[in-house]
């Protein structure tokens, strides 16, 4: 069993583009939720947090998911597998896209 942290954030000020030119995000390439933009990426945090993130463009700004986990146990699941799944799964609740 896989044991994460899920988060999500919405912004009215940032953009999926933003998430895209930020050089602190590492192995980032464009995905498709539905017909809607997006961009998965990890961060660097720390050498103790595994991390997947998808910024999803949404009328007026961008709703980021995040799968993560602290610690040196291994959460049993690929974070970017479990991120995308509950991307997929909510993804008609989100906003109109921009």
């Amino acid at each position: 069993m896989a044991t994460y942290f899920f988060n999500v954030l919405s912004s009215d000020i940032h953009t999926v583009d933003e998430a895209r030119k930020n050089d602190s995000y590492t192995q980032g390439h464009d995905v498709e939720i539905g017909e809607r933009d997006g961009y998965q990426y990890k961060t660097q945090t720390s050498r103790s947090v595994r991390d997947c993130n998808i910024a999803i463009g949404v009328l007026g700004g961008v709703v980021v998911f995040t799968v993560s986990s602290m610690g040196t146990a291994d959460i049993g699941a690929d974070p970017c597998q479990l991120v995308l799944g509950h991307v997929e799964d909510l993804e008609d609740a989100l906003p109109g896209s921009n």
